[in-house]
């Protein structure tokens, strides 16, 4: 429960901070419950490749949020020294990557990772958060593809974005339909398993009934999910409805796990760990360019 109201009032924070933080905040508001369900059933040694809008998944895999914050602010103590801003992360102690910024840019990434693992029979699996979109048709799905070919340990978290995108052009309708089509097989083809997106505990099971079968050598698999309507959810900063928070709130007091003053407590830890993860990025110095420019030059030419 922490970690869902913790990932969702983050990324409401940082909506409200935005002019502060340099640049555009991408958030995935309403997708909490994937982030943290998928993330229950991981080791400490797993691997997460994500596209961008990272924040949810970089805390549901544990990484500090002092430094996340920073990360967003630009700061040298960000993660990335605040080079990757909203938009890349990497945390070589959590084997966190996020540096791809569309669709399935990430798998191609996933599927060499796994790979790796394979051949120098690290016992690991790699999990890939991506999105089947109109574009997406193309090396992330042979990466997949190649992945059942060799049985690597991936496991697949597809997000299903198919409805029309803005301004697009009249005659793309056909096309569409055939990418739709390709997708729908494809899927079909991995027998994928599709995940309710509000519901915390459904998500942790598949993932944990997943990440057994990788374990006993059934090769990759995949979940799919739909992604909560966009909507204006930048006009309101409780956008969208509790979704997932409220549905596991509503089960918890059900079987007599969570009291008012508990969830009090839990909001009032989280607004004290939010201020302090401001007041930490906004006394982090920013990096210079002669500082810059020097750490550059240490980095051997072969890396």
């Amino acid at each position: 429960m922490t970690q869902l109201v913790r990932i969702r009032r983050f990324e409401q924070r940082c909506i409200d901070l935005e002019g502060k933080i340099p640049g555009f905040v991408p958030v995935r508001l309403g997708e909490d419950a994937i982030a943290v369900g998928v993330a229950q059933a991981l080791r400490s040694a797993d691997r997460v490749v994500t596209r961008s809008r990272h924040h949810a998944y970089a805390l549901a895999r544990g990484l500090a949020m002092n430094e996340l914050m920073a990360e967003l602010f630009g700061r040298v103590a960000g993660f990335c020294r605040g080079r990757g801003g909203t938009g890349h992360l990497y945390s070589a102690d959590r084997y966190f990557y996020s540096d791809q910024t569309f669709a399935t840019g990430g798998l191609p990434m996933a599927a060499g990772l796994a790979l790796a693992d394979t051949l120098q029979n690290r016992q690991r699996v790699t999990v890939c958060f991506f999105n089947a979109t109109a574009g997406a048709v193309g090396n992330g799905f042979d990466s997949l593809n190649m992945a059942r070919s060799l049985s690597l340990p991936l496991l697949g978290v597809c997000e299903q974005r198919l409805g029309r995108r803005r301004n697009e052009p009249p005659d793309a309708t056909v096309k569409k339909t055939q990418v739709q089509t390709r997708l729908a097989e494809q899927l079909r083809a991995w027998a994928a398993v599709e995940v309710d997106s509000l519901d915390v505990l459904a998500v942790e099971a598949a993932a944990v009934f997943a990440y057994d079968a990788i374990r006993r050598g059934h090769g990759p698999q995949l979940l799919i999910y739909d992604s909560p309507a966009e909507g204006s959810k930048r006009a309101r900063s409780d956008w969208p409805d509790q979704g997932a928070i409220e549905r596991l709130s509503q089960w918890l007091r059900g079987n007599d796990q969570l009291t008012d003053a508990a969830g009090s407590a839990i909001e009032a830890t989280l607004d004290w760990e939010f201020k302090s993860a401001v007041q930490f990025a906004s006394a982090s110095a920013i990096e210079t360019l002669d500082a810059f420019v020097w750490r550059r030059s240490r980095v051997p030419p072969w890396r």
